[in-house]
């Protein structure tokens, strides 16, 4: 909190301004007067000119939401007429302090014009300290504002990540029931309890981070290789994986279900669609701030027919990049690149090397 946003901040300055004025008055003194004359001579001035200055308030006050000209005439004429008073106060002090031998008439007008100068210091000081507290309120509510505004971006921006994120969790479950039914024509029911088990399991490590828009890459592989062990049941030796990440990049954050949609798309339009499957590699290291990760598919020999293949990596990377631009606005890379039998989507994404909430066992 700053020293002018505290309570009583105006009587703070008003006395101990009056006190310093004082104090100066009664060292400029002594050297002229005994000590304790000095003392009582302009311990009388001051303590009379404190008393109009907090007449000057009224005045001051007033002057804040006028015009300009108007302000100008009433503190001009308040601090004239304030000297005035200032002097004839100051004189009867003196009187009833023994300093003076009678009481004081009136003062001419031009006689007291050093104090009037000194009641327009007082009133530019107050101007001075009021329009201070009033720049630092409208600065606050500036900085309040902003802050708002980035909260309700951020909550904005949550939102729309969960809504990728939620879009993914049908489109899975569809492939993986369709998947478990082409085991049950198969007359593979072994296969298909299986792959419902593992099905189960994944589903419920991912309502674990239902409601995390980041999770760290361990947790993220953690998450591919439960999705995993469900195509392992229904492609059985077709499906060779391989997965090598750096040590170093483990905690770094990455979106949730960043890889799995990969992950699927490399199965379902490559790996699986070929007799003799293919590997799967995910392979993630850092580069400077950088953290690089690449899912490639290697299909081995021709492809088998498709009644209905649908469109080459369909929503998982229209839905992968959609999220990247929401987390990290331009400062990401998403490459697709295919090369006869082999596809390698790439990412680039800054690396957040910090520790990222896990769920509980």
């Amino acid at each position: 909190m700053s020293i002018l946003d505290r309570r009583g901040i105006f009587w703070r300055f008003q006395v101990g301004g009056w006190l310093a004025f004082t104090a100066v008055y009664i060292a400029a003194t002594a050297q002229a007067l005994p000590l304790w004359q000095a003392i009582v001579d302009k311990a009388a001035f001051g303590s009379t000119g404190f008393l109009v200055s907090l007449a000057l308030g009224p005045a001051c006050r007033r002057a804040r939401v006028s015009a300009p000209a108007v302000a100008v005439l009433l503190v001009g004429g308040a601090c004239y007429a304030g000297g005035l008073s200032w002097s004839w106060l100051y004189s009867a002090a003196l009187y009833l302090a023994g300093l003076a031998t009678a009481l004081p008439g009136w003062p001419r007008l031009g006689g007291s014009l050093n104090m009037s100068g000194t009641l327009l210091a007082w009133c530019a000081c107050y101007f001075g300290i009021v329009y201070a507290r009033e720049l630092e309120r409208r600065e606050a509510e500036l900085v309040h504002a902003r802050e708002r505004a980035l909260l309700a971006q951020s909550q904005a921006r949550g939102a729309q990540l969960r809504a990728l994120r939620y879009q993914l969790d049908p489109h899975f479950l569809f492939n993986t029931l369709n998947a478990i039914s082409t085991l049950i024509a198969e007359q593979r029911p072994a296969a298909a309890q299986a792959t419902v088990n593992r099905l189960a399991d994944f589903l419920r490590a991912t309502l674990d981070d239902r409601e995390a828009i980041e999770v760290s890459l361990a947790r993220e592989l953690e998450l591919v290789d439960r999705y995993l062990a469900i195509e392992r049941e229904r492609l059985q030796e077709r499906l060779d994986v391989h997965i090598q990440a750096a040590a170093d990049v483990l905690s770094a954050g990455v979106p949730v279900l960043l890889l799995q949609p990969l992950v699927e798309n490399a199965i379902r339009h490559g790996i699986a669609r070929r007799a003799s499957g293919g590997r799967l590699a995910i392979g993630a290291h850092r580069e400077g701030n950088r953290l690089h990760i690449a899912v490639t598919d290697r299909a081995n020999g021709p492809a088998l027919p498709q009644p209905a293949a649908g469109p080459a990596l369909g929503l998982g990377l229209a839905n992968t990049r959609a999220r990247l631009a929401a987390l990290f606005d331009q400062d990401f890379a998403l490459v697709l690149d295919t090369q006869d039998r082999v596809t390698e989507v790439r990412i680039d994404l800054p690396l957040r090397d910090v520790a990222v909430p896990e769920p509980a066992a």
